[in-house]
């Protein structure tokens, strides 16, 4: 009897263990079916790395989908990483779990401010390596104080470059574990983040957004990453690249002003000049007191030449109080080019130099200024500026230039020739560099050297003005007569008036006879009566014919136009000194 009873009660068991098994495996099937349900509707899926399965026997017992969520980093992965880890009952935590959770917050803080914690962490004892790890970090110390080199053991040390600084001599350890990291998870986007801040701070861009672009890969949503990436690529200049960062930066916080900022000044540079109006306004509503901002708006209205607008622009910074270099350049241009007073853009780039002394941009517009105005800026003159700026950079066109017509001014023409002949050389001279090369030949009697290159440009650009003007005043100066008249007289019939003015007064030096050479300067004039060279030479047929009174009259109209000729002025002088005897 007992031994039946004994025998009925194994088959129980049994029967029971069968259900269990049936239970366990149809649970199994059900939880496939609906995870392959998911994945297709679009969930997360992150691939678990061999790396991951066999990672440190401390979490060991943590299903590796867990560890792999974590690893990846990113807010979306942490989340959902706690979202798995989460119990109904603060007891049901194992110590493992509650540490995990704590990493995750820690990482969310330090490296996602922008995306808020949205889950709890059970009290724990903290007394761990891998939480000791993370205080260090967030106190600037890279500090290891786990011995396997598991991901974790990696990754968090390297926090540090996101808490106050980096030391110098963290560097080679925090590149060392982070390299090390992504041989583990290449994919990683908390991995490939910090690699990028790293390099960002060693000033490697290209290499910080290379890291940057691979972490976007696994969340191209993150706006810590978008906003470095968009950082990155404005100081390495690559603006398409800061564009797209910030266009899809800007997509997700419209109000972003740092971003504002960034991408404004991307589209100034890149010369989109309407869109980079638009983000300036946009920047001025928001923070009020970004003057700069204003001053970038005062510069492109000063590109399409609305001096209305840059002024009250300028009257608008001026009443914040602030003053900056390009605000001094800025007004001085407004009173130069729209005021039509240099003596007011003198005064107001001399300010500038006294405050900026080095500044290639102030001395350079100080050099302009003086160079027009024939005066001294801030006690110096308007070759001393510009030699000045070719110090620092001897490349600079600019200031070459400048130099050039000083030189010419004070008929220094053997250094002008220098300049000029270095200029010509290089793979970026234009036509005008030529033209005024050839200018330079002529005045060095080098007439040989002026007329090779004339021939040269009027072969290849033989209707560009410049070109035709050169190949004329060499014809003229070499004394090829009737080659000169004839290009003259086949430029003439095509000519506006200002080219038919400066036809007729080269003409005049084809003929020796007065009345003809008085007829051609008339021309000059009746076609352009702003032509100082023609208006000049009568000044010098009727000096040399000692008829005073209409030498002067002529003059005077050359000083006219220049007012600070000093070569006209003293000679005006001359005259009225001659006129009262």
């Amino acid at each position: 009897m007992l031994k039946r009873s004994l025998v009925h009660s194994i088959l129980i068991v049994f029967a029971v263990l069968c259900m269990n098994v049936d239970s366990a495996f149809a649970a199994s099937k059900k939880s496939k079916k609906a995870s392959s349900k998911n994945n297709s509707a679009g969930a997360v899926s992150i691939p678990i790395p061999e790396s991951a399965r066999k990672s440190q026997e401390y979490f060991s017992s943590i299903p590796p989908r867990i560890m792999a969520l974590i690893e990846d980093g990113s807010p979306h992965s942490l989340k959902l990483a706690t979202t798995l880890l989460h119990r109904t009952a603060e007891e049901s935590y194992t110590e493992k779990e509650k540490i995990l959770l704590y990493l995750c917050q820690a990482i969310m803080q330090v490296a996602w401010p922008s995306q808020p914690v949205t889950w709890g962490v059970p009290e724990f004892s903290r007394s761990d390596a891998y939480t000791n790890t993370v205080y260090s970090a967030a106190s600037g110390i890279f500090d290891v104080k786990i011995k396997n080199e598991d991901f974790l053991s990696l990754v968090l040390p390297s926090l540090v470059v996101l808490t106050g600084g980096l030391k110098p001599e963290y560097n080679e350890k925090v590149e060392a574990s982070l390299s090390k990291a992504l041989k583990l998870r290449e994919s990683s986007a908390l991995a490939n983040y910090l690699m990028g801040v790293f390099l960002y701070q060693k000033a490697n861009y290209a290499g910080a957004f290379s890291c940057f672009s691979k972490a976007l890969e696994s969340d191209g949503s993150n706006k810590e990453i978008l906003l470095y990436g968009l950082k990155a690529c404005s100081i390495s200049q690559d603006y398409e690249s800061a564009l797209s960062l910030g266009e899809r930066l800007l997509a997700l916080e419209p109000q972003h002003v740092e971003a504002l900022k960034l991408v404004c000044n991307a589209y100034y540079a890149d010369g989109s000049l309407d869109k980079a109006n638009e983000y300036a306004a946009k920047i001025l509503t928001l923070a009020p007191d970004s003057f700069d901002y204003v001053l970038i708006r005062a510069k492109i209205a000063m590109e399409s030449s609305d001096y209305v607008k840059v002024s009250s622009l300028l009257d608008a910074y001026s009443r914040s109080g602030s003053v900056s270099k390009d605000y001094y350049l800025l007004r001085a241009k407004l009173q130069k080019e729209w005021n039509k007073n240099n003596n007011s853009a003198a005064e107001t780039i001399g300010k500038a130099l006294y405050a900026y002394p080095d500044d290639c941009d102030v001395m350079l517009y100080a050099a302009a200024v003086a160079s027009e105005a024939n005066m001294p800026i801030a006690g110096c003159s308007a070759l001393e500026l510009a030699m000045k700026v070719l110090q620092n950079d001897s490349n600079n066109r600019d200031a070459t230039k400048i130099c050039i017509n000083e030189l010419n001014k004070a008929g220094s023409y053997a250094r002008a020739y220098e300049l000029s002949n270095k200029v010509v050389q290089k793979s970026y001279a234009t036509i005008e560099d030529f033209c005024l090369h050839i200018d330079i030949c002529l005045a060095c009697r080098k007439s040989d050297e002026a007329s090779k290159l004339a021939k040269a440009l009027f072969a290849k650009e033989p209707q560009n003005v410049g070109v035709q003007k050169a190949s004329v005043k060499v014809l003229v100066a070499s004394g090829q007569d009737s080659e000169a008249e004839k290009l003259i007289n086949a430029l003439v019939a095509g000519a506006d008036s200002e080219m038919k003015s400066f036809l007729f007064y080269e003409k005049s030096f084809l003929y020796g006879d007065e009345a003809s050479v008085l007829e051609n300067l008339r021309t000059s004039l009746t076609n352009n009566p702003r032509n100082s060279d023609a208006l000049y030479r009568l000044y010098q047929v009727y000096y040399n014919k000692k008829d005073w009174k209409r030498a002067q009259y002529y003059l005077r109209q050359v000083v006219a136009l220049n007012p600070v000729d000093s070569n006209a002025l003293a000679k005006n002088e001359e005259l009225d000194v001659l006129l009262k005897k």
